[in-house]
């Protein structure tokens, strides 16, 4: 939650180096705001540009409501009139609204900024407004996409020599590592960042980044050097020989820090008055956002030593704030962590009441206008993957030609050989029937025609090789099917809108639906069939799957008047959407084939529960006839072949490859059929280093699981198969690190199962 005003903080820390930021509505004659307002009122541009230039490097001497009035009318009327080099003005407005907390609004020039800079910017101005994209990434908790543009600003400020555009970059690289649990990469990343502070006139603010490795090495409950750089960081910050301006906000982080580092220590004394030193701080500067999120950090230290009442009341405290800002994502995150604090005290009452909360909330920031704007950065990043892509799939379509170069070479040297190796039988032949006396002779050349022999049977595997590849074409051409197929579903709706001969037309969608789901059917099987089979795990919503499931099959509901029942609240799971979508499909064909057509209402429901605090239940229920004993039995015996049978035996594979559960059954009250499949609820996985710090495999052990090194965390097919061909293990290390690694791919925890594969390395 806090993440976001922090990083913001640091971004602006480059651009302060003296001033005040009390409120000039009475500017002097020399002021860079004249030149500004003279804009305004007579489109004056003499001196503008070194006015705006001004302002931007001594932006904290500007803080206050006049100033960010003034550069929002200049910045409507420069775009109105169509100026050029509008990036300035973009910039200023953008800070004075990451000032105010203004999330959205910085968003939004955000974007018109970087869409100016695309187009004629300068290089540093360009980095900045990668960092602050990065930044917004990183607030999402996408750290992959945020290192991403951090990675291109950090680019253009090694090629510009800028040593307060890499200080800023390596900082965040260094907090975007920490909150992803790296921490030698986050120290290491602050050091640099430490480096390019001396380098510039930002002495002093290093005190800042001596902060965040204390604070890096709390997480790391090394307390020792926390408090070493806390002790630093003071020193530092009040050093009046650095000649630098105080940056007021620097003593309110070291209290709070050291109030984590007291709470570790379990000197709750010391501790809570260092946070109301801090929290008396941020009440003098009017910091009411940091005051509400400092109650946050409050609690998040407490939990961590077991206070988890104590982080309940603290948590509380920030409710009122958010709730009255309308700030909407911050509510949404401390709703969910109240739900995991009074499910860890067994108060599920408050659980379930903040679970709910957290989910309506979750569901505004996703439908809101920060949301959409975010989405629009996202293809910002999504274009500039696709231009790395591009590239790649250039190379690849060049080795593809090169290998099938080879392929031709190789059947062409198949073919000679063939051809050989018959000239050189009919020579034997020839040999054998004309002189019976060069038997010596001819069993030497029966013995060369072994080693050719053995040569054709190595060019035969190379050619079943190819011809494996060719299958495998011919599954991708299969495969592409479905989107013609799609598209034919969808002008057929179409034409039944307009049409009047629907007795012709119904048939016809009746008869391509089936055609759709038997190619989609057997499109399963033959994935599930094949060594390349890939299960992928994300965080998937059941409800808004189950309502594009409705959609599809909403004419034949209609058409069968049948009524869906679906008011159950939305959960997040961590599946596989496309195995989810393919089982919820089956089920959805067999409930509506199963219940006919009638002038009666009929219904199928839909309920969603949650049965475990990391699992949820999905029951499905029609108002037909049931299932058979035989079906029921046939399901549990893995023994259905055909018709129904088809696809729930489908979904029964797809479920156990999911690591699911599910079961077949008619309800007691009117013998109606029930399926039930129980999922993983999606949470944060986050790694326990703590569990492997003096963990040691075998020398021997490691030998065995060395090609394991060579998979992904997704080929889960290829690992399980592995770990099964390992037989019986009854070393206990060997067992712990197995287990750890199967969840890990349950789950598609890619951070865990590569630390674990770390430990497959030979020390030397």
């Amino acid at each position: 939650m806090n993440k976001s005003f922090k990083i913001h903080v640091f971004l602006l820390f480059v651009f302060f180096a003296s001033g005040s930021t009390s409120a000039k509505n009475h500017l002097p004659n020399d002021s860079p705001l004249r030149s500004v307002e003279r804009y305004i009122s007579q489109d004056d541009t003499v001196g503008l540009k070194q006015a705006l230039t001004k302002i931007n490097n001594e932006f904290i001497k500007f803080q206050n409501d006049y100033v960010g009035e003034i550069l929002i009318r200049a910045c409507s009327k420069a775009e109105k009139s169509g100026m050029k080099n509008l990036d300035l003005f973009y910039s200023l407005v953008r800070q004075f609204y990451i000032n105010k907390g203004n999330r959205l609004k910085s968003l939004e020039f955000a974007l018109k900024q970087y869409q100016e800079l695309s187009k004629h910017g300068n290089s540093e101005g360009l980095a900045w407004i990668l960092i602050d994209i990065g930044n917004l990434f990183y607030d999402e908790g996408e750290y992959s996409q945020a290192i991403n543009f951090y990675t291109k600003a950090k680019n253009i400020a090694i090629k510009e020599n800028n040593s307060d555009v890499l200080a800023v970059i390596f900082m965040n690289f260094g907090l975007t590592y920490k909150y992803q649990k790296q921490f030698d990469l986050a120290i290491s990343n602050f050091r640099k960042s430490s480096f390019h502070r001396l380098k510039s006139n930002n002495k002093r603010i290093n005190a800042a980044t001596y902060v965040q490795m204390a604070s890096t090495f709390l997480d790391m409950e090394n307390l020792d050097s926390a408090y070493n750089f806390l002790n630093l960081a003071e020193k530092v910050y009040y050093d009046d020989k650095l000649g630098v301006s105080l940056v007021d906000e620097i003593p309110m982080y070291i209290d709070i820090e050291r109030f984590r580092f007291f709470v570790l220590k379990k000197d709750f004394l010391k501790a809570e008055y260092h946070f109301q030193k801090g929290q008396k701080l941020a009440k003098k500067l009017n910091l009411e956002y940091d005051y509400n999120c400092n109650f946050y950090i409050k609690a998040k230290a407490l939990s961590s030593v077991g206070q988890n009442q104590n982080a309940i009341k603290a948590t509380i405290l920030s409710i009122d704030y958010f709730h009255k800002n309308k700030m909407i994502y911050d509510e949404c995150v401390i709703y969910q962590y109240l739900g995991d604090l009074y499910f860890e005290v067994n108060d599920f009452k408050n659980a379930s009441k903040y679970f709910k909360l957290f989910s309506i909330y979750y569901e505004k920031v996703r439908f809101s206008d920060l949301s959409i704007k975010k989405g629009m950065l996202r293809s910002v990043a999504e274009v500039y993957e696709s231009q790395i892509n591009l590239e790649k799939t250039k190379k690849v379509l060049e080795v593809q030609k090169l290998q099938n170069n080879l392929r031709v070479r190789q059947k062409n040297i198949s073919q000679l050989i063939s051809l050989v190796f018959a000239l050189v039988i009919f020579i034997l032949l020839y040999l054998f029937f004309n002189s019976r006396k060069n038997s010596k002779k001819l069993l030497l050349f029966h013995n060369q025609l072994k080693s050719q022999n053995l040569e054709i049977q190595s060019n035969s595997v190379a050619l079943e090789r190819s011809n494996l590849i060719k299958d495998k074409l011919f599954s991708i051409i299969a495969h592409d099917l479905r989107n013609p197929l799609n598209r034919l579903m969808s002008q057929l709706a179409i034409a039944q809108k307009d049409s009047p001969n629907q007795q012709f037309l119904t048939p016809m969608e009746q008869t391509l639906k089936e055609t759709i789901n038997l190619f989609e059917g057997l499109l399963q099987w033959s994935r599930l069939d094949s060594k390349d089979n890939i299960y992928s795990p994300s965080k998937v919503s059941i409800n808004e799957n189950l309502n594009k499931i409705i959609s599809f099959y909403l004419p034949e509901i209609q058409d069968k008047n049948i009524q869906i029942l679906n008011q159950n609240d939305d959960f997040l799971v961590k599946v596989d959407q496309n195995v989810l979508q393919t089982v919820l499909r089956n089920i959805m064909s067999n409930s509506i084939a199963s219940l006919g057509k009638s002038e009666n209402k009929r219904s199928i429901s839909f309920t969603t529960r949650l049965i475990a605090k990391d699992q949820v239940e999905i029951s499905v229920v029609d108002s037909g006839d049931g299932f058979d004993e035989n079906t029921i039995s046939a399901f549990e015996n893995d023994l259905l072949s055909n018709g129904k049978g088809l696809g729930l035996s489908l979904c029964k594979v797809l479920v156990k490859l999911g690591g699911w559960k599910m079961s077949i059954s008619n309800s007691l009250e009117n013998s109606n059929a029930k399926i039930v499949i129980q999922l993983p609820l999606y949470t944060e996985v986050l790694f326990e280093e703590e569990a492997l710090i003096d963990f040691v495999l075998e020398e021997d052990w490691k030998l065995k699981l060395t090609p394991l090194k060579d998979l992904k965390v997704y080929q889960n097919s290829q690992i399980r198969l592995f770990v099964k061909n390992l037989g019986e293990i009854s070393n206990q290390s060997t067992q712990f690190w197995i287990e750890k690694l199967l969840e890990a791919v349950r789950i598609g925890d890619e951070n865990t199962f590569n630390k674990l594969l770390q430990l497959l390395k030979n020390e030397d």
